[in-house]
């Protein structure tokens, strides 16, 4: 049964948020047939240029191919706070 979600946002904050959101991404992907829910979104605000983390995907799950490659946030779902930040 696909999973259905009332505006829902998901923000995590440095290396730990980013970890902790890309599991949340890959556990929605997973129970919802590969597909982000309407109203679901996740926001990951780090100081590194780049995304560098990704969790493995999942394999046969009762039968059903839902095999998937590894999860990573999008570009679009990662805000990169970085920049030359001096203190007066």
């Amino acid at each position: 049964m696909a999973m259905q979600a009332s505006n829902i946002l998901v923000l995590g904050l440095g290396g730990s948020g980013l970890k902790v959101c890309t599991y949340v991404l890959r556990d929605v992907l997973q129970v919802n047939n590969n597909r982000l829910p309407s109203g679901f979104s996740l926001l990951v605000a780090d100081t590194e240029d780049d995304i560098k983390f990704k969790v493995p995907g999942w394999g046969n799950e009762r039968g059903k191919n839902r095999a998937t490659g590894p999860v990573r946030i999008s570009q679009g779902q990662y805000l990169p706070l970085t920049g030359n930040c001096s203190i007066y």
